[in-house]
């Protein structure tokens, strides 16, 4: 992360360590490469449904005087963020510390027209690592290969440790009808 944050200073560029869009494509000018990284433009003009698990009254997993609804939610904001800043349009299923029933989530997505569903959580009961998971009821296959892509894309980037891609029967990636996956982005 600091050499990239070394870049983006070089380059003029805003400095956070994330070699998303514009970082990209400044490296690619600097190697003199024309080749375009796949996720700068797997998203651009897709409907994205980012889901912060739990919220209000339902806290979640707790943990080292954390509450796994507000990582959740710090999280959902920061990838709706980036995913916005690579051109997809974003519909947030809670922006504040509001609860959302489980049906209410998937509904969201299920009208919004969306391409894809993200639901964000934090994992508890000891461990490390990072999981994500899909289901096959709706878009079974598309679910799957979304979450091989997240999980990947995460490992790669926060060299975290992988506790793989797994099917889960979890309501909002069972009830919403297009491809889901719910990601545990760590143990609180």
């Amino acid at each position: 992360a600091q050499a990239v944050k070394d870049f983006q200073r070089s380059e003029n560029l805003a400095v956070d360590g994330v070699a998303g869009p514009n970082t990209m494509k400044a490296l690619r000018a600097a190697l003199n490469v024309d080749e375009t990284y796949p996720s700068e433009s797997a998203v651009a003009g897709k409907t994205i449904v980012v889901d912060a698990g739990h919220g209000d009254h339902d806290p979640g997993a707790q943990g080292n005087g954390l509450k796994e609804k507000d990582i959740n939610l710090e999280t959902s904001k920061y990838l709706a963020s980036k995913l916005r800043a690579a051109g997809a349009n974003v519909v947030m299923t809670r922006e504040s510390d509001k609860y959302l029933s489980l049906s209410q989530r998937s509904s969201i997505a299920n009208n919004a027209g969306a391409d894809a569903f993200i639901s964000i959580h934090t994992n508890a009961g000891g461990g490390h690592g990072i999981e994500t998971y899909w289901y096959s009821k709706y878009a079974g296959a598309e679910s799957k290969e979304l979450a091989e892509e997240i999980q990947s894309g995460i490992i790669r980037e926060t060299s975290g440790k992988s506790r793989g891609v797994k099917q889960g029967n979890f309501h909002v990636i069972r009830e919403t009808k297009v491809p889901s996956v719910l990601v545990e982005v760590g143990f609180i």
